[in-house]
């Protein structure tokens, strides 16, 4: 072997697999063994793109949508974000929004909880904490909104709540 190929093959030979194709492989097999999976290791999804998204994008290009934005979204991204999550997540989900579950605190739930006023209508209801309160919290009035605002600021630590009236509900969901 000349000397030229001998360095190229200890050259390769450094070269490890690619994690991201790792995944990718592993994903792919366990899909294969009947696994309900989606794989993301490539960086974009295993199926295709739904056409809601697609025809969403098309029109985000006629409409010159086409320049980064800020990091955490647009103001109409943030809006729909919100109004998804009111309307597809329960009380608990709304009050402790974001919180990933090695941080969960049930004791400081329960203290936003009873701080809110929240406990009576928490109690009333057949599901609970688990209760879907549906698109823009349409399934409880404004007031038990507001509190489950209230509750939600409590629960993350706020330093600041800015209010605009306390017995005003139009401004939430």
């Amino acid at each position: 072997m000349s000397k030229l190929n001998t360095l190229i093959a200890e050259r390769m030979s450094l070269i490890k697999p690619s994690p991201t194709m790792a995944v990718t492989k592993m994903a792919a097999e366990m899909k294969a063994a009947g696994k309900d999976i989606i794989g993301l290791g490539a960086g974009e999804p295993d199926f295709d793109t739904p056409d809601h998204i697609k025809n969403a994008a098309i029109e985000a290009i006629k409409n010159g949508e086409t320049k980064y934005t800020a990091v955490d979204g647009t103001p109409a991204l943030k809006k729909a974000i919100a109004k998804k999550f009111y309307k597809d997540n329960s009380i608990k989900y709304n009050i402790v929004f974001g919180e990933d579950a090695e941080r969960f605190d049930e004791r400081k739930l329960s203290e936003a909880i009873k701080i809110a006023d929240l406990e009576e209508l928490i109690l009333s209801l057949e599901s609970g904490f688990d209760t879907f309160i549906g698109e823009k919290g349409l399934k409880i009035s404004g007031g038990q909104r507001q509190k489950i605002a209230i509750a939600r600021a409590l629960y993350a630590n706020s330093n600041i709540l800015i209010m605009s009236s306390s017995s005003n509900s139009k401004y939430l969901g």
